[in-house]
């Protein structure tokens, strides 16, 4: 009797034990699915960390500053239209550039006196300019110095043309031209940064990096009446 209770609790024993190991292994095995090896564990961390620099690298190609009404675009990425090169009547030119030289494309400011002068930083528009032909267009002008300058001496650093105010002849950066329609200028330009409609009429402006800016008016059947680009000097 005692040899068969010993068999009998030889076999629960062992019985157990099989219980106690067959449970070991599946926590085990899910320990493993929950943690996996370091090499697996490294990849994924690597893959995602691949992912959002792709991200930040395509995010910083244009970044708007809404508050600020300008995109920030890399040099390399910058639009032809910057380049500021356009001509009058054949003559081209790139801006900014001295008034000294503007006037040798046969444009200049009516009654100028080489006394005039600009204030220490001071920069104005609407500067009204005309030629023999008396075709007349408006200039911004800059001057950067800390101290009075010569009109001679200061920068033309942008044009505005009207459909009352322009040349008789012009090629302007990007094509760009009077009585276009809004969407050919959005062909060429772009979504603008910023655009007003108060009324029928809207002004659309494009300002890149502060520096680089055009501005177009629309009257209300969506044709530019007014184009105006500035290089804001640093």
């Amino acid at each position: 009797m005692k040899k068969k209770l010993v068999s009998i609790i030889t076999i629960l024993v062992l019985i157990l034990c099989a219980i106690f190991v067959v449970v070991k292994n599946k926590d085990n095995q899910q320990s493993n699915l929950n943690n996996p090896p370091s090499e697996i564990a490294n990849t994924v961390n690597n893959n995602s960390s691949t992912n959002n620099d792709k991200k930040n690298d395509s995010s910083t190609d244009k970044i708007a500053h809404e508050d600020e009404g300008y995109v920030e675009i890399k040099k390399k990425d910058l639009p032809s239209w910057t380049n500021f090169k356009m001509s009058l009547k054949g003559q081209e030119f790139q801006l900014p550039m001295l008034y000294s030289d503007f006037e040798k494309l046969g444009y200049k400011i009516p009654d100028i006196r080489e006394s005039d002068s600009f204030n220490p930083l001071q920069s104005a528009s609407d500067i009204l300019v005309t030629n023999e032909d008396g075709s007349k267009f408006h200039i911004i002008m800059e001057n950067k110095d800390t101290l009075s300058a010569s009109v001679y001496d200061c920068y033309v650093t942008g044009i505005q043309f009207t459909t009352e105010y322009q040349p008789s002849s012009y090629n302007l950066p990007a094509d760009l031209a009077l009585n276009m329609s809004y969407d050919e200028i959005i062909e060429k330009l772009g979504e603008p940064v910023q655009k007003y409609q108060p009324n029928d009429e809207s002004t659309a402006i494009w300002n890149i990096n502060q520096k680089y800016s055009c501005t177009v008016h629309f009257n209300a059947n969506n044709i530019a009446t007014e184009i105006s680009m500035n290089y804001n000097l640093d």
